[in-house]
């Protein structure tokens, strides 16, 4: 999640049921996440990997600041 915010600027708060972690001989592979409508957020700042969100999301998605979003991130 906090690759996502930072890379992406992306913010996800995503509740331990709503995450899967897929392991590979005991190794952490992947992260699958579901169910985190109305808690995915973008930071203020732009990103140039935000040109591609389409604008109806972009109209309807709420832009935070990166500290408040890390914040959000850390105590869920």
């Amino acid at each position: 999640l906090y690759h996502l915010l930072c890379r992406y600027g992306v913010a996800l708060i995503a509740h331990g049921q709503n995450i899967t972690l897929a392991m590979k001989e005991g190794v952490p592979q992947r992260v699958l996440l579901k169910d985190f409508q109305g808690d995915m957020r973008l930071v203020k700042e732009e990103f140039p990997e935000m040109d591609s969100l389409p604008q109806e999301v972009r109209d309807v998605t709420s832009r935070l600041s990166a500290d408040y979003l890390i914040h959000d991130l850390q105590t869920g």
